[in-house]
């Protein structure tokens, strides 16, 4: 059985695969990667090693979108890279002024360090919260869901 990496460890194997490859994100890898087999062994790969945002997600969590608008999401971190790029998206951060509460799972394939360092200092009332044994959506984690909602709950 393959251990799952921790997010410090998957920080250092995405960058690592994502320049290896000459990607520019670790999905837009696992597309490049995936796009060259058998559309068996595409949806496969895509299924089991692809979707890797979770720890161990709930059994049918993945299909839980009403509607995903690929082509509208590609517009949008178009948008978002060119803000970060120009410095404007962390401008936009300065004017936060209501308390900002970030849950990260250790198996989230997101870097921690990209969230909590932009924010960190920058909005007087930002707090970081990890959670064990949990990928990027805890609400779909067989294992944090209960403690996500519990400090959520505790939170609002």
């Amino acid at each position: 059985m393959v251990k799952k990496a921790k997010v410090d460890d998957i920080d250092i194997i995405a960058e690592l695969a994502i320049q290896m490859w000459g990607a520019d994100s670790l999905q837009e890898l696992i597309a490049d990667i995936s796009k060259n087999m058998a559309k068996e062994d595409a949806q496969y790969f895509i299924k089991y090693v692809g979707d890797g945002d979770n720890y161990c997600a709930l059994p049918g969590s993945s299909n839980d979108m009403l509607y995903f608008d690929e082509e509208q999401h590609k517009a949008l971190m178009k948008e978002i890279e060119e803000m970060r790029e120009s410095g404007e998206l962390l401008a936009r951060v300065l004017n936060i002024a209501c308390p900002v509460i970030a849950f990260h799972g250790t198996y989230d394939p997101h870097p921690t360090r990209g969230v909590r360092e932009p924010l960190e200092g920058k909005i007087a009332d930002f707090r970081m919260i990890t959670m064990e044994q949990c990928g990027h959506d805890p609400w779909k984690e067989t294992y944090a869901r209960e403690e996500f909602f519990e400090k959520f709950f505790e939170i609002v």
